[in-house]
């Protein structure tokens, strides 16, 4: 594992489900629930953890992946599957409300991040397959059901969340381990200048997904970097979250006081050797925060 230079702290993880994921991915907390949902991308299921019981639900989605979801206002959720975005009561999948990506690029193109902002908009991260050519982007849909790109020219776009203020909103290109801020209009939902935010040339992995806390701070798991750091607005990294598998690939904020944070990891491709050195690898973890962070709003459409 390698060690992260000048960072003030360093903490460590615990297992709370072995699930054995092969891609963990998009954790929210359910605070009526009082439990976490997450995806296995790549067995296009739906899970949750009930944290009073340790009752663990799996819900198979039609199709071969599913790369993004979110909550609904009007109850049950949107989920991103090959043929786009579909509204889901939990039971069964229903009507479409998006085709992203388009038809013409589902057979090369997947979604592969989702948020919800202080709006009720979904944004939606969307990725060549191999994660080798730059014509992915960032699309938002409104609550109307209208699309836009907002960003485009991305290898793996990852990790966007919003600052405390709703006047930026932060994401990733993860194969260009870059994280890129952009001025948003809480009011409006206008886009403004954008700036790039931290360089992971620094820190072991790619940044993947994220969240941010109260004090603004982003916490950001690093996939193949064994870990989760927090950056705070200046764009330093102020603490490590040490976990003992490789592949961390999303993290959110939980639990009665929003002081849990949860932390979805990967098992695929790891080799025999590998899985037998990282027995835990696509397990859900999760440690303790200092301050606490944010419940995802629903989407309004």
């Amino acid at each position: 594992m390698a060690i992260l230079p000048h960072v003030a702290r360093s903490v460590k993880a615990e297992c709370i489900l072995n699930c054995k994921d092969i891609l963990g991915e998009v954790p929210v907390w359910d605070p009526e629930g009082d439990r976490i949902w997450w995806l296995d991308v790549s067995r296009a299921s739906l899970q949750s953890l009930e944290m009073s019981t340790g009752r663990h639900e799996v819900r198979q989605l039609p199709g071969k992946t599913v790369g993004g979801w979110a909550p609904r206002k009007g109850g049950g959720a949107v989920v991103a599957l090959d043929s786009g975005l579909h509204r889901y009561g939990f039971e069964r999948v229903g009507a479409l409300i998006a085709e992203i990506p388009p038809p013409e690029s589902q057979a090369t193109h997947r979604v592969n991040e989702a948020a919800v902002d202080c709006l009720g908009r979904l944004w939606i991260g969307t990725m060549e397959r191999s994660g080798e050519s730059p014509t992915g982007g960032i699309h938002l849909l409104d609550p109307a059901g209208t699309i836009r790109n907002v960003r485009g020219g991305l290898l793996i776009p990852n990790g966007i969340c919003f600052d405390p203020s709703y006047t930026t909103v932060y994401f990733a290109d993860s194969r260009r381990r870059t994280i890129w801020a952009q001025e948003l209009d809480p009011i409006e939902g206008g886009l403004g200048a954008q700036r790039r935010f931290h360089d992971f040339y620094g820190i072991p992995g790619m940044p993947d997904g994220a969240a941010i806390d109260v004090e603004g701070c982003l916490w950001i798991a690093c996939f193949g970097g064994w870990r989760v750091v927090r950056i705070d607005p200046t764009g330093r990294v102020d603490l490590s979250v040490e976990l003992p598998v490789e592949k961390v690939t999303s993290v959110a904020f939980g639990g009665s006081d929003m002081r849990t944070l949860f932390i979805t990891t990967a098992s695929g491709k790891l080799t025999e050797h590998q899985l037998a050195e990282q027995p835990l690898a696509g397990a859900l973890f999760a440690v303790h925060s200092p301050v606490s962070g944010f419940i995802q709003p629903p989407f309004a459409g």
